[in-house]
């Protein structure tokens, strides 16, 4: 009995190890499979990923906007001399003001093709050449003899097909550069408009500082108190105060010329959440100076003036922010790229100007007035 129970287990243990190994074997064979699945879609998606990155490659090669890495570093470095100069606060931040005088730049040649030349003009250049090419290729065609002409017309689309390239991948050199030039143009005139209005509320802050201080010494007070004017003919400064009153109007005036001409630039979605974002009531484009029927001399009008220009001048910059040729896309491979910026710079440029001479007239009214 002893030895028949032991036939049999040893009879179970053998169809057990049968069986797993069968289950083992099914398992193993599974996993191999699955590997294989996983191997061929990695191969199909490796493949995949190789033809996109060709195909991108490709369309890039044969692209005349910049990359989009150069063109977004500038609209952030454009951006970013804004919104970092303290000049989109709602309140007058002087303290605050650290802007460098940047270094001037070479600009005649900005937006332009071979130093000189308009894309207009550079482009009609290019198919004049195109033209001449094909003229060329055509009389040395016809000029040969009729046993080659089978070789010339082989060889025609060839030499036609490498001028056009070389052609092309000219222009889109020529078109980069142009860009790039324009771009370091509005970089400059944009540091240059954000150090002449920062160091002209420095200047008019000082200048009213010191009206302040004139007089309270007249009269006899001490600097710690506080000034209480009265409509008086008997005011110190009042040139000084006129001038500063004048400059403050003509300011706010060439800042709403310049929103009015702004206007067709920018984006009105754009404008709006910039409107928002820094808390401003936009004015209508006929906003006047209506500040003449008070006390034009005293102290407090002066600052009512200053922050009304002030925030027209906020949201005068609010425009530079909303530029229809700086949206989240890749706006350099437009046709008007340039030529919207071409206009961008140049109110950029008078703007700077502009603000530099009423920095310069409030540096010398100061030094006159302080002198006498």
């Amino acid at each position: 009995m002893a030895e028949k129970n032991l036939v049999f287990d040893h009879f179970a243990e053998d169809h057990i190890s049968v069986r797993n190994k069968k289950r083992i074997s099914l398992f193993v064979e599974r996993q191999r499979s699955q590997i294989d699945d996983d191997d061929e879609s990695i191969t199909i998606s490796r493949f995949s990923q190789g033809v996109l990155n060709i195909f991108e490659y490709l369309q890039e090669t044969l692209s005349i906007a910049l990359p989009l890495q150069e063109e977004n570093e500038f609209e952030e470095r454009f951006k970013y001399l804004l919104c970092t100069s303290h000049l989109l606060n709602d309140t007058l931040s002087v303290y605050f003001y650290d802007s460098k005088k940047p270094d001037p730049i070479e600009i005649s040649d900005a937006g332009l093709y071979l130093g000189g030349i308009s894309r207009r003009n550079f482009e009609i250049l290019l198919s004049s050449v195109i033209g001449m090419i094909v003229v060329v290729l055509t009389w040395l065609l016809h000029g040969s003899d009729s046993k080659d002409i089978g070789t010339k017309i082989m060889q025609l689309p060839i030499a036609f097909m490498l001028a056009l390239c070389c052609t092309f991948f000219l222009y889109r050199r020529m078109r980069r550069k142009a860009m790039k030039t324009l771009h370091s143009s509005a970089l400059y005139f944009l540091e240059m408009l954000v150090y002449n209005c920062q160091n002209f509320d420095i200047k008019l802050n000082k200048a009213l500082t010191m009206i302040q201080e004139i007089e309270l010494v007249s009269r006899g007070y001490r600097l710690s108190m506080p000034l209480t004017e009265q409509c008086s003919e008997d005011r110190r400064c009042g040139v000084f105060r006129e001038t500063i009153h004048d400059i403050l109007r003509e300011a706010f005036e060439s800042y709403c010329d310049a929103v009015v001409a702004m206007n067709p630039e920018t984006l009105k979605n754009n404008l709006a959440i910039m409107y928002n974002m820094y808390n401003i009531i936009p004015h209508p484009e006929d906003d006047e100076w209506n500040l003449e029927e008070q006390d034009s001399f005293s102290l407090e009008f002066l600052k009512q003036c200053f922050q009304k220009m002030h925030t027209k001048r906020r949201e005068l910059l609010c425009h530079f922010l909303a530029l229809d040729i700086m949206t989240p896309g890749r706006d350099s491979g437009r046709t008007d790229y340039e030529q919207h910026w071409v206009i961008v710079n140049e109110h950029l440029n008078n703007l700077g100007v502009v603000t530099g001479i009423y920095l310069d007239r409030i540096i010398a009214t100061s030094a006159i007035d302080l002198c006498k």
